[in-house]
């Protein structure tokens, strides 16, 4: 489990503590990036010692590490959802939608942050997974704000009305809510959870029927300024299906760029343990 703390983080798996020290040093010794959003950052004396990637798989830390440095030499700003600027010219809003399991959120987390860039980690609430609510959970979200993320909310108001009979608007402002009073944070990023259930039932899209604005919503990931006026990229089930970001880098100036913690590894996807559980909802 994640234990949080002023002194660092502990991993324990397998009877094996890992102690990662905070980046929150980092964040504050950084050059602007390109455009006038003063929180987003680089650091190029960090970039220029990651080694080229070679044949290195896909979904190791260290390709992901290689891919948003590469991306930053190039001019990006890379940030949140809550720290995106229209005014940069060269712009990737990096999107994490935490569907699982927790494995793999902290190794993004502490890459990011020594690339001095910020993300947006989306968190179910009705995860068979996990619980935003138990000690370690909490304690990894809040670790999450001291790096300078965002936390925002998987909302699975759709699925949740089908098996309930109630309200999809009133179940994402409860889960909006729920979010909130376990991360002390306003939630103002979403983005919707679809799983196979949506299939066998045939279940709706939210944004189809209902404006996430409209329960105090200010960044919905499948809004237009979002998904249809950039470039959207996803890794969803481990696959990129247009390929990964460094083969679009030449061609798009904006991009939407989803990344599931659970797919991603140090040396083999097995070693993690658990990384995803098709239990549906």
């Amino acid at each position: 489990m994640w234990i949080g703390g002023k002194s660092g983080i502990i991993n324990e798996y397998n009877g094996v503590f890992i102690k990662s020290l905070y980046v929150s040093y980092l964040l504050s010794n950084m050059s602007s990036c390109p455009g006038n959003d003063p929180i987003c950052k680089t650091r190029s004396r960090q970039v220029s010692t990651i080694k080229p990637l070679g044949h290195e798989s896909k979904f190791t830390y260290k390709y992901y590490e290689a891919m948003l440095a590469k991306a930053i030499t190039m001019g990006f700003c890379i940030s949140s959802f809550e720290h995106y600027s229209s005014e940069n010219e060269k712009t990737i809003i990096l999107r994490h939608d935490v569907d699982y399991t927790i494995n793999g959120v902290i190794q993004l987390a502490e890459i990011e942050a020594r690339l001095g860039v910020t993300a947006t980690y989306l968190f179910r609430i009705h995860a068979h997974e996990y619980n935003v609510l138990t000690p370690h959970v909490n304690a990894l979200i809040k670790t999450l704000l001291d790096m300078g993320h965002e936390i925002g909310l998987h909302n699975e108001a759709m699925t949740v009305s089908r098996a309930t009979n109630r309200d999809p608007m009133e179940l994402l402002k409860i889960g909006k809510q729920v979010l909130e009073l376990a991360a002390d944070v306003q939630i103002k990023t979403c983005s919707e959870h679809r799983d196979v259930s949506h299939v066998v039932h045939g279940t709706g899209k939210f944004n189809d029927h209902y404006d996430c604005h409209e329960a105090g919503i200010i960044n919905d990931s499948m809004e237009s300024r979002f998904f249809k006026q950039m470039k959207y990229l996803s890794d969803a089930n481990g696959v990129w299906r247009e390929g990964d970001l460094l083969q679009h880098l030449d061609e798009h100036n904006r991009f939407q760029v989803l990344v599931h913690p659970d797919w991603w590894f140090e040396h083999d996807l097995l070693l993690k343990g658990p990384y995803f559980h098709g239990l549906g909802n």
